[in-house]
């Protein structure tokens, strides 16, 4: 079964990965490399926070990792993450089986929910969003810098959302909210800013390449999209101004 909202997605494919990796070697040990969810299209990142989160919640137990050669670099925040190349894990397969399916009810149960928050996560009754040179048409689902050929855009991607989320903000928005509006698997009840800081400067890089396709210059987003230190993320209107182009602290 398919769910709606990423996140969910996310969750839904590395349990489907382990559980049949448990199945057909008949073990309840999994030494799984984390190159193999990149296969199965999740980011070897995500599918090390859902690995942990799964561990937290006692589904599962990390009994060692292996060092590889995965390097994470954000590039609004001088900051790197090391992921391991293989990850020793432990479960009970029934158990596993059991969290499996209840997670299934539970999400398809809403599904329809979810589709309709996930496809518009900042309601908003204008037509057409605009930053500087940069405008967002929301009934044509494009996304257009200055007079460069407009970009197809779906709003149920994690980095539109993101981007929308700030155009519909005058302030800081912070890490945590960031990561609630999105539904990103570290995201949950009174965690802290730090805790969901690098999942948000993923999103942010992802945008940032979506923004270079559409004419954008590096530059220019990192005017744009300031990052506030331990905080968040704020739009800056007047992109172009040389005031624009200081760091936010």
């Amino acid at each position: 079964m398919r769910f709606i909202a990423p996140a969910y997605e996310k969750i839904w494919v590395v349990l489907q990965t382990i559980e049949e990796f448990l199945t057909i070697h008949k073990t309840n040990h999994a030494l799984i490399g984390t190159a193999q969810f990149e296969q199965n299209g999740i980011n070897v990142w995500d599918a090390y926070q859902i690995i942990r989160n799964l561990e937290n919640e006692k589904v599962l137990v990390i009994k060692g990792e292996k060092p590889g050669e995965y390097f994470v670099e954000f590039p609004a925040d001088d900051y790197t993450e090391h992921i391991p190349e293989l990850v020793q894990l432990e479960i009970d397969i029934e158990q596993l089986k059991e969290y499996t399916s209840n997670f299934q009810k539970k999400y398809s149960a809403s599904a329809t929910t979810i589709e309709s928050e996930s496809a518009h996560p900042h309601k908003t009754t204008k037509k057409v969003l605009q930053c500087g040179g940069l405008k967002i048409n929301i009934g044509k689902a494009t996304l257009q810098y200055k007079n460069k050929p407009p970009l197809e855009i779906s709003f149920a991607n994690h980095a539109i959302k993101f981007l929308l989320l700030l155009l519909n903000r005058d302030e800081i928005v912070e890490y945590t909210e960031i990561a609630r509006e999105l539904f990103l698997p570290s995201y949950r009840e009174g965690i802290k800013n730090k805790a969901v800081a690098r999942d948000i400067q993923f999103v942010r890089r992802d945008l940032g390449k979506t923004l270079k396709r559409a004419g954008m210059s590096g530059k220019e987003i990192n005017a744009m999209i300031k990052p506030r230190k331990n905080s968040g993320y704020i739009i800056q209107r007047d992109y172009s101004s040389p005031k624009a182009h200081k760091k936010i602290t």
